[in-house]
């Protein structure tokens, strides 16, 4: 019997055909899909937020019955983020100022680029931007355990949901969209409260001072200015900038102007008020005030000691230096590091009646592109294939899990089993993302492969064990990424402080490249090394070595606070193993003076490395996130709930505000209330 169907149900049948087709591409390309009731926002299968993905396989069975299509947002392995512009004002204000791109725009016909798509490669926090003193939402940034209807499905007016740009999802950070959103709802807030005619002047000189005392630059200042004049219909918008300019000239050279309490009066202490909570995420860290009140971080750090380059290692790269734009620390430990792998477990230090072999993890932190990280690497590579061409094969990479590093190192080749291994992790970030899934195990492993110790791991199937393996590890990292994706737990935990973290960037410019260089000595002299390696056994520090380590030993044991000191907190034991590479690379059987040196400088390197990445940062993005919003000026506990947008209770706010006091970070103060009260409020400490 041939089945008739009416126009509409022929519109309908060709829509869940392209539903269907939609979750295909889409699950094949590792994202989560989830049905949706037609003209609905309502997810079918209950409790779907902790169901696994749907197979492929199991795509045709909900979406052939009449079904919207929705997006899972906030899940591994992408991250997906929807930056969902809720009213007419943001979508407005989204247009005029600069945020991160993407190729995946959609709405309905009445609003049609409503919906902005990223990939984030991390975890992050749903967020939800409402107008001050008014239940209207701005607009919200999407994540996890949320999905987001998309085309072609068809909205619950009735409207077509379809793409505006259908490309690849723009890449980003939790800590750019949140910026973005955050001046789309400053100046969405700031346009729906703007001055009548008459008072617009003062009201822009007035959220000028403020924008100024939170740290705002000045061309983000204009921007947001500007964006709100437009939406609010203001059609002397050129001088609204020229105010703004005018007041950051005034305050930059040391002059009064207007600021928060004239900014209340014209806009209103609601608005003002989360206007300052968003300051707070739009300013980049650290402010103008918190660098007052901390450590400040210097733009680079000074450059790796002489002393450091010493031995064939030294010699390798003042050979290659002059012919590539690599940075000569990013060659020292890329070589430092690969030859740990050929040394394996034939010598080692002791200390505490523990062996030291020489593995070490170096991160190599630098821009995407110029920084030349993987050049560096590239570079070392070339050297050590001229003494062993199957060295390639050592090398193991695109690992995410704790049970594909054991199943590697337990290989075997042409017959003999190879124990000494190079992990290669070029996209370090993704390896941070990947490693939040629950059950994930790679952090656990690599601590044990830092630690020399045996390998192990549980699965369904089989129990994984891996003996008497030597794993090295280089990665590739930007600072932005080490920055924004390195969680509480890896630095609580230890895997963080196991990496060396070398800050690299291009040392020079060769636009036809370099010369060819003759590494037929290196070559010789590194394989003379490894050869006098062979059965060596234990190192110890000859006599002038152990005096020149019994003075650095407490600076280098002594404790620091905040993030730079969980990710330097294995200073002793990295300068040990360093000492004892460089007596290897010497043919030593002792660790001499300079080979100490050599790992001191190496290490102070590094540690001044931490501390440029992560400048003022106290580790704690709570603290942090208090003292950006105090650089406006002084909050009361009701001000505290709205930075966190009443998530946290008193007594929580209260115990972080009795720290920062301790650390002499802030100061306890008083604010005007009503009637003619003071209210408990902290500030600054100037």
């Amino acid at each position: 019997m041939e089945l008739c169907l009416t126009t509409p149900e022929r519109r309908k049948v060709a829509k869940n055909s392209t539903v269907l087709e939609a979750a295909q591409t889409l699950t094949a390309r590792g994202y989560s899909v989830t049905p949706v009731r037609y003209r609905s926002k309502a997810p079918i299968l209950p409790g779907w937020q902790k169901l696994p993905p749907l197979t492929h396989e199991q795509l045709p069975q909900y979406f052939s019955n009449g079904s919207n299509i929705g997006l899972r947002t906030g899940i591994p392995p992408h991250f997906l983020a929807d930056v969902d512009l809720d009213c007419p004002e943001a979508v407005t204000v989204a247009g005029l100022i600069r945020g991160p791109e993407t190729g995946r725009v959609f709405g309905r016909d009445s609003n049609p680029k409503s919906h902005f798509l990223f990939a984030i490669g991390a975890p992050f926090e749903t967020r939800k931007f409402a107008a001050p003193g008014s239940k209207k939402t701005i607009l919200e940034l999407r994540g996890a355990p949320l999905q987001t209807v998309i085309p072609p499905s068809v909205h619950p007016s009735g409207e077509q949901i379809a793409w505006v740009r259908e490309a690849d999802f723009g890449r980003s950070t939790e800590t750019d969209l949140r910026r973005f959103c955050c001046k789309v709802a400053v100046a969405v807030s700031l346009s729906l409260k703007w001055p009548p005619e008459g008072q617009r002047h003062d009201g822009v000189f007035a959220i000028s001072g403020v924008f100024h005392r939170a740290g705002l630059t000045l061309d983000v200042a204009i921007e947001l200015v500007s964006a709100a004049a437009q939406v609010a219909g203001d059609k002397k918008v050129r001088e609204r900038e020229r105010a703004v300019r005018n007041t950051y000239k005034r305050l930059d050279g040391g002059n009064p102007a207007t600021g928060i309490p004239s900014a209340v009066k014209l806009f209103g202490e609601k608005t003002i008020s989360f206007v300052i909570v968003w300051l707070a995420d739009i300013c980049p860290p650290p402010t103008p005030a918190i660098v007052a009140a901390g450590p400040t971080a210097p733009e680079w750090p000074e450059p790796m000691e002489p002393e450091a380059f010493i031995g064939i290692a030294g010699d390798f790269v003042r050979l290659v230096e002059p012919h590539t734009e690599a940075d000569p620390a990013a060659l020292l430990a890329n070589f430092l590091v690969f030859s740990g792998v050929f040394f394996g477990r034939e010598a080692w230090a002791v200390a505490d009646a523990k062996k030291h072999y020489p593995v070490e993890f170096a991160l190599i932190t630098g821009a995407t592109g110029s920084g030349r990280k993987g050049t560096a690497t590239n570079r070392v590579l070339e050297v050590f294939e001229r003494v062993d061409p199957f060295f390639d094969r050592r090398i193991l990479s695109g690992l995410s899990s704790g049970e594909g590093l054991i199943k590697g190192v337990s290989a075997t080749e042409g017959g003999s089993e190879v124990r000494t291994y190079l992990v290669s992790l070029p996209e370090f970030a993704s390896l941070l993302s990947v490693m939040t899934r629950q059950g994930n195990t790679m952090s656990a492993v690599m601590r044990e492969a830092w630690d020399c110790l045996r390998l192990r791991a549980l699965t369904r199937k089989e129990a994984l064990d891996a003996q008497n393996v030597n794993v090295s590890v280089v990665g590739h990292v930007t600072p932005e990424e080490l920055l924004n994706n390195l969680t509480a737990t890896d630095r609580a935990n230890g895997f963080a402080n196991r990496f060396l973290v070398f800050l690299v960037k291009r040392s020079k410019l060769l636009p036809e490249g370099g010369g060819d260089v003759n590494l037929e000595g290196i070559a010789l002299r590194l394989h003379a090394a490894v050869a006098a390696t062979k059965g060596r056994g234990q190192l110890q520090r000859d006599a002038a070595a152990r005096e020149l380590w019994r003075n650095e030993y407490p600076r280098l044991t002594t404790g620091r606070d905040g993030i730079r000191g969980a990710l330097c907190g294995r200073a002793e034991a990295h300068v040990l193993r360093l000492s004892l590479l460089y007596a290897l690379l010497d043919s030593e059987s002792s660790i001499r003076c300079e080979h100490l040196r050599a790992a001191l400088a190496v290490w102070d390197y590094c540690e001044r490395s931490v501390d440029t990445i992560f400048g003022a940062s106290s580790g704690d993005p709570e603290k942090d996130k208090i003292l950006g919003a105090l650089a406006a000026g002084a909050m009361t506990m009701r001000d505290l709930h709205r930075v966190f947008a009443n998530n946290r209770d008193q007594d929580w706010i209260r115990a972080k505000m009795a720290a920062l006091v301790r650390s002499g970070r802030i100061t306890e103060t008083v604010k005007d209330g009503s009637a003619k009260k003071t209210i408990r409020a902290w500030e600054l400490k100037s």
